[in-house]
């Protein structure tokens, strides 16, 4: 029961990466995670550049939805279009790849 509870306490000190026959031994190559928040920069870059085209697209498929419901399918396609753009003509800093 001793060596339990010397194992669990040694397990919430800090991060190992082997337990072996009761023993710890701390890790050394165990690195924060990089960064984990989502990185918006590509998006924000394409939506600054390109706005008013989204909302003229947005606008048309709405005024188009009334006249037949077909033309509700322009929203998901907008959305897929917009981050295909987005990863394809920017990199995770929000410059501009092409030439």
């Amino acid at each position: 029961m001793a060596r339990r509870s010397a194992v669990g306490s040694l397990l919430r000190e800090g991060d190992y990466k082997t337990l072996d026959a009761g023993s710890a031994e701390r890790s050394t190559t165990l690195k924060p995670p990089k960064d984990t928040t989502c990185r918006m920069e590509r998006f924000k870059s394409l939506i600054r550049e390109t706005w008013w085209l989204w909302v003229v697209f947005a606008l048309f498929g709405t005024v188009m939805s009334f006249l037949h419901p077909v033309f509700l399918l322009m929203f998901p396609i907008s959305i897929f279009t917009f981050f295909w753009f987005a990863y394809i003509r920017y990199d995770e800093d929000g410059n501009f790849k092409g030439s």
